[in-house]
């Protein structure tokens, strides 16, 4: 995904949309933790050169797609070969799946 992550009113989307090169906005979601908190699940059978990675995104309120979004660009970043995600949202078509599309970046 190319881009910014902001805040924006709604008097703010409609001027942001009047510019040249605009493409889209997608709100920010919250998603719910589907998982145990704690990675000590990922650690059984594991090879012995895995490097197991961690970042926290989620608070007591739930999840949000820009924290999401955010750990998985650091997760590439810092090398990360494979990432475990168990959340819960409401299902989309994959083109306007924030999560889905970030995901896809990470392999090109």
């Amino acid at each position: 995904m190319f881009g910014f992550s902001t805040t924006l009113t709604k008097s703010n989307l409609k001027s942001l949309v009047k510019i040249n090169g605009f493409l889209y906005a997608i709100p920010d979601e919250m998603l719910s933790l589907h998982t145990t908190h704690s990675p000590s699940f990922l650690y059984t059978r594991m090879m012995f050169t895995a490097i197991i990675a961690t970042y926290k995104v989620c608070h007591a309120f739930g999840c949000s797609g820009s924290d999401i979004l955010a750990a998985m660009d650091t997760a590439v970043s810092d090398g990360v070969n494979i990432m475990s995600l168990s959340l819960g949202g409401v299902p989309k078509p994959y083109y306007q799946d924030s999560i889905a599309i970030t995901a896809l970046g990470g392999f090109q």
